[in-house]
């Protein structure tokens, strides 16, 4: 190799492969390796495993978990092949991840086995072995077992290469530090002897740094009784310029979809208001730092990032709470504690936790009505009530209660339409008025009015056309039209009418792949494209063509998995995750894929079955749930097992006919009906469907239908 290192004749150094339930370990184990440096003394060292290098990166973490996948995939194999060292994080989860094991066994067939280092973070190696253990193993069978030449695992038995980060082991530093001596080639002893050297080193450093620091500060303490005044004015000036970056610049960059420009910024803001001391805090700093980490908190909440958007959103409650306490009767600091309830309600809610979600909305609208009722013609106050009336609504449809949220949609509207009289030139006026005027169509789909519902969506389409024509580089006002189109489209698709759907549905996807491109950071964008590409496949079914459909969900699917990779705990990517995997399993079963279709079926049931335990009260989830058990008895009846398929067909009945008692939503009762006609209880469905037709409603096509040939909803327009 002309002395090239063997490990640089790769792309990657290291590849680290985890289960998914290990992923916070993952993503500090990659930082760790990639951020090390080794020591000088060993740099350049020709050892077996190559010259070692002064740093270990690039390390490849792989971020995907493929449960409807046949295979790793053609990144994932690719990433393998480029890597010169594979590092297992092993533990219960690790052992019976599929694709942990899969990745190790590629990486043996590689010829590397010698170059597998195992990171022992939870269980028990070779637990199997122990009668009544079988939980605990933390070794993937993999690591077990040694392979032919052939690349087949024998049952002859190896001893894999691990640190063990467990308490009372290596320990997480330990463990550290002997997984790199074996990455690198060198013996663990001697690479812990060159750090206790660099540590020490180091303290000597600190140490003289310290002392002269002491000097300096001696003499800046002085200096600084005399600069209190200019530190003032530097101050109002760091806080005038948080603010105008916050406020202002971020007005210029939220229509171009480049809110990442203000991360750093953020970052920076949070750590100059944390350093101020609590006797800086003059109701002046107060209401600065309360609507700067509100301004800070929503740029994380367009990114996705929800943990830490709520993190910043109860910091500016706080400061907005103090306010009001000192001074009850300033309506600015009462819109400020509004403002950072709203935003705390909202972030709940996009985590599914409806009831503290409602705590906050509840506590914003009582606060805009109290403004409202002290100034009755205030705009602004008029417009907070506007939201408010919509949040409540929002959260009341979650919940089922269908009619009380067309309550409050309608309460919206009517304040939306006042204001857009008051003020008609005023475009973010009518902007709101047309979201308004969608929820009250949403809220009219669910109560099975579908052509009331299509002619409030045509409106908003209306107004949100005529606003982008007027500002075409409004991204937000851009993406909301692309959402009017989809709502429309999503309408006559449940009315059958499918070639007004594909014009519909053709217009969104062009407006919401151009957002993405723009930014694909942006999770609500990226996740707007992906929900197009499932429209996309049930209009493909339902024009009887499965393969263009798999496509589709394919797309749709591969954008989720990226968006839950960044956040797991995130409830509307878990479900619609899960969603991804019931459209892929329905349309591999109209193609004849029996075998693929019912694994991304059973990874859907798995999935929305631990998101029903944590959210039982979720209606989105237990609908899903519900299709899904319909579909996977439809699965199991085209195998000619009766009985299981009755089984996973009541699964389903049981879940939908509670919420169905009291709905007219058309999608909820379709499945109570198809639910009903598997069990062969005609007389019972023949209501429901009757129900569904008064509604304009036509068998969707992606919802099945009772036929044991297959699913026999086809487009007829």
């Amino acid at each position: 190799m002309s002395g090239l290192s063997a490990s640089e004749s790769f792309r990657y150094r290291a590849y680290i492969s985890y289960s998914h339930h290990d992923e916070k370990c993952a993503v500090w184990l990659h930082k760790k390796l990639e951020s090390y440096l080794v020591p000088r003394r060993l740099v350049g060292r020709e050892m077996a495993s190559g010259i070692i290098p002064r740093r270990i990166a690039p390390v490849f973490r792989d971020r995907e978990e493929l449960p409807s996948a046949t295979d790793l995939g053609k990144t994932v194999n690719k990433a393998l092949h480029d890597s010169a060292n594979l590092v297992v994080i092993c533990s219960p989860h690790a052992a019976e991840s599929r694709w942990v094991n899969e990745e190790v066994l590629t990486f043996k067939r590689l010829g590397r086995s010698d170059r597998i280092f195992c990171f022992i973070i939870a269980g028990e190696p070779n637990a199997t072995e122990t009668p009544g253990c079988n939980s605990d193993e933390c070794f993937p069978i993999g690591l077990r077992f040694c392979m032919s030449d052939e690349g087949i695992l024998t049952d002859q038995p190896t001893e894999p290469i691990a640190a063990d980060a467990r308490p009372g082991k290596d320990g997480t530093a330990g463990a550290k530090l002997k997984l790199i001596a074996g990455i690198i080639g060198v013996g663990f002893d001697e690479l812990r002897q060159r750090e206790l050297h660099r540590r020490h080193y180091r303290m000597v450093a600190v140490t003289a740094t310290a002392l002269s620091i002491m000097v300096l500060t001696t003499i800046l303490a002085v200096r600084a009784i005399v600069a209190e005044e200019e530190a003032m004015r530097h101050r109002a000036r760091a806080e005038g310029l948080i603010t105008f970056m916050l406020g202002d610049l971020r007005e210029k960059l939220e229509p171009i979809g480049r809110l990442d420009v203000l991360d750093a910024v953020g970052d920076e803001a949070t750590a100059y208001f944390e350093s101020l001391d609590e006797d800086d805090l003059t109701p002046e700093a107060l209401d600065v730092r309360s609507k700067a980490m509100r301004q800070i908190g929503e740029v994380r909440m367009a990114q996705g990032r929800l943990d830490p958007a709520i993190d910043a959103f109860q910091r500016s409650l706080s400061d907005a709470a103090l306010l009001v306490q000192h001074d009850p009767g300033n309506n600015e600091a009462q819109f400020l504690l509004a403002q950072a309830n709203f935003w705390i309600g909202y972030a709940h809610l996009e985590q599914g936790g409806l009831d503290r979600s409602l705590h906050y909305l509840d506590e914003y609208f009582v606060i805009s009505k109290l403004l409202v009722d002290r100034e009755p013609e205030h705009e602004a106050w008029l417009s907070e009530l506007g939201y408010a009336y919509t949040n409540l609504g929002v959260v009341f449809i979650s919940q089922g209660a269908t009619a009380k949220a067309l309550e409050e949609f309608l309460g919206a509207q009517a304040i939306g339409r006042k204001l857009v009289q008051k003020n008609p030139d005023d475009l973010g006026r009518w902007f709101d008025l047309a979201e308004q005027t969608s929820w009250v169509g949403s809220a009219r789909s669910l109560l099975g009015d579908l052509n009331g519902a299509l002619e409030q969506f045509r409106e908003e389409v209306t107004i949100k056309n005529s606003l982008v024509a007027k500002d075409p580089q409004n991204t937000t006002w851009k993406r909301r039209l692309s959402l009017g189109h989809r709502r429309v489209g999503e309408t006559l698709e449940a009315q059958g009418k499918f070639h007004e759907a594909i014009a519909s549905f053709g217009t969104a996807l062009g407006i919401s792949a151009q957002l993405s491109a723009l930014d694909p950071a942006n999770a609500n964008w990226q996740r707007d494209l992906g929900l197009l590409h499932a429209a996309a496949g049930r209009i493909a079914l339902a024009f009887d063509n499965p393969e263009e459909a798999i496509i589709e969900f394919t797309r749709y699917a591969r954008i989720i998995e990226d968006l839950f990779a960044t956040d797991p705990s995130k409830v509307r990517w878990q479900r619609d995750l899960a969603d991804s995997r019931i459209l892929t399993g329905i349309a591999l079963t109209a193609s004849g894929d029996l075998h693929n279709a019912e694994s991304a079926i059973k990874a859907a049931i798995e999935i929305l079955t631990d998101l029903g335990s944590e959210h039982p009260d979720d209606l989105m989830t237990v609908r899903s749930l519900s299709t899904a058990y319909l579909i996977e008895g439809q699965l199991i009846a085209l195998t000619g097992n009766d009985e299981e398929a009755q089984k996973a067909w009541l699964a389903s009945l049981e879940l939908i006919e509670p919420l169905a008692q009291d709905t007219k939503d058309h999608k909820i009762l379709n499945i109570w009906a198809q639910a009903l006609l598997c069990l062969g209880r005609s007389e019972e469905a023949s209501p429901i469907v009757e129900q569904l037709v008064t509604t304009g409603f036509v068998n969707s096509a992606y919802a099945g239908s009772c036929d044991r040939n297959g699913f026999s909803a086809r487009a007829t327009n």
